[in-house]
């Protein structure tokens, strides 16, 4: 008779894995996923501010990266909240009324 394996959970080392890794303080440079981790955004979010030309993007050899700078000038360029402007609250209009 064959032996069955276990199916016991592996824990994931959370240390390993991309949304814990940290980038250096003092980069000049990112890559897309750095940039995403940094401004808590999906990577396609990334690509499309490039392709907006919201974000600057550079080619080092094969990869793409962003320059620190270019994050900066872009969270510059979001509005500011602010307060009691937005409540939280979503106005839906109704249709017909």
């Amino acid at each position: 008779m064959k032996k069955r394996k276990s199916r016991k959970k592996r824990k994931r080392n959370l240390q390993n894995t991309p949304t814990h890794m940290h980038v250096q303080p003092d980069s000049l440079l990112v890559s897309i996923k750095a940039a995403a981790r940094m401004l808590n955004r999906c990577e396609a979010t990334i690509f499309n501010l490039m392709r907006d030309g919201q974000l600057k993007a550079l080619k080092s050899g094969r990869r793409t990266v962003i320059p620190v700078s270019s994050l900066h000038e872009y969270i510059a360029s979001l509005p500011v909240r602010e307060p009691g402007e937005w409540s939280g609250k979503t106005e839906t209009a109704r249709v017909g009324a």
